[in-house]
């Protein structure tokens, strides 16, 4: 420990600009902070600072030093403060980044029960159907369904036990009127109602990877919208199963061609890689899972 008070002092005179600056930082003497730089150098064996009446240099191996220590400190202090917040109850802001239909399925039914458990916890939940950059935005949690990892930032994604399909569908009235495809490639002489944030936005996969090129007769950038154009019969949409499951039940929509869709589509959670576990995530994924 002593060793490590020593280094600390280093530091603080590089990074204020002379002992008496560091000894106020650290609340000690001068005397005791330019032994503690005098000691230093005695046991490294080296001249670590060139020093002159009001002038201070790092020599060339005290700058590779003070470099090293730096780095060495800063990943010190991150275990510590894992440690300090592994043993105390999670508490901060928490911001999720969920659309409303996996909120409503997933999150809702269970998040009195989780906020009791960790009241500390101030939850932020953002529900907007757009492309996501974590840094920018803030965002903690990403839940999702398979897809690339956004703007590839470095992020960890960890799979649900549960999973979805896609589905195509479309109004009785709309395939009496326009007819009902019988393979894929019928759809090119449909209305294809798409979500303009989506990736590619005029893709539609099928089974074993088939891809199906179209070009879009209308543009959303929200999913309810698309699911009220289509039952307003102006076209067919694309979406995963749980987003229409009541208008299919329901009758208000058809499903097309479920032979080319029945792949389960893996659901995933993403959260940014650190060099330790961040507690509020994972006690909010642990929940989940």
């Amino acid at each position: 420990m002593a060793q490590l008070a020593r280094i600390k002092a280093f530091i603080e005179i590089i990074e204020r600009g002379s002992i008496h600056a560091a000894a106020l930082a650290l609340c000690q003497t001068d005397a005791a902070i330019s032994k503690k730089l005098t000691k230093l150098e005695k046991i490294l064996n080296i001249k670590l600072l060139e020093r002159g009446p009001g002038n201070q240099r790092l020599t060339e191996m005290g700058a590779h030093y003070y470099h090293a220590c730096k780095a060495a400190l800063e990943k010190i202090n991150v275990a510590e403060s894992f440690i300090k917040q592994t043993y105390s109850a999670p508490e901060g802001e928490l911001t999720v980044l969920v659309s409303k239909y996996l909120f409503a399925e997933i999150i809702a039914p269970k998040l009195e029960h989780f906020m009791v458990l960790y009241p500390a916890l101030r939850l932020k939940f953002n529900t907007a159907e757009r492309t996501v950059n974590f840094e920018k935005d803030h965002i903690d949690v990403l839940f999702a369904i398979a897809m690339p990892p956004p703007n590839k930032e470095n992020l960890i994604r960890r799979k649900w036990k549960h999973s979805t399909r896609s589905v195509i569908c479309a109004t009785r009235q709309y395939l009496e009127k326009h007819g009902t495809p019988k393979k894929p490639k019928d759809l090119h002489a449909h209305r294809y109602l798409c979500h303009c944030n989506q990736y590619p936005k005029n893709m539609i996969t099928f089974d074993e990877g088939f891809e199906l090129s179209l070009q879009p007769f209308l543009e959303f950038d929200e999913t309810d919208a698309i699911v009220i154009a289509a039952k307003q019969h102006l076209g067919f949409i694309a979406v995963r199963e749980f987003k229409v499951t009541q208008d299919l039940q329901s009758g208000d929509l058809v499903e097309i061609l479920p032979q080319y869709n029945q792949d389960k589509v893996m659901r995933y959670t993403y959260y940014r890689q650190q060099a330790f576990p961040n507690p509020k995530i994972q006690v909010f994924l642990d929940y989940y899972s």
